[in-house]
């Protein structure tokens, strides 16, 4: 999620959000609309190698601008070399539902907390 606040007051067809209001964005809205960014609701993880992936739609995993997340870089790293361990020697089985696949779509808002795994060491033996 973002958050913003207004800089002046916005006219909307159902009403007026003052100067100064707190607003929420909700990103999946940016990064799951099928109407926009090419397979949304794909695994593919080569989307955020592209800066647009042939689209002008925005991909804020980290927000953007003047607000932009001071540790994006440092995130990037240490995420990059946890994984790198996790998978060098082991390999895993998703256990928890719902069961997703690379081949399949992706929910519109899957919980990431709610995913469980066995890891299977690549000499098969169950760890």
């Amino acid at each position: 999620m973002i958050l913003r606040q207004s800089v002046r007051e916005v006219q909307w067809p159902d009403g007026t959000m003052p100067e100064n209001c707190g607003v929420l964005i909700y990103t999946p809205y940016f990064h799951r609309d099928e109407s926009n960014p090419p397979h949304a609701h794909s695994f593919r993880p080569e989307r955020w190698l592209n800066e647009t992936e042939d689209t002008d739609w925005p991909m804020v995993p980290f927000s953007e601008g003047p607000v932009i997340c001071p540790g994006r870089q440092l995130v990037l790293m240490m995420t990059s070399a946890m994984l790198s361990f996790l998978l060098e020697d082991r390999s895993f089985t998703l256990t928890s539902a719902p069961h997703i696949s690379p081949q399949g779509p992706l929910p519109g808002t899957l919980n990431n907390y709610s995913l469980r795994f066995t890891a299977q060491d690549r000499n098969s033996e169950e760890t």
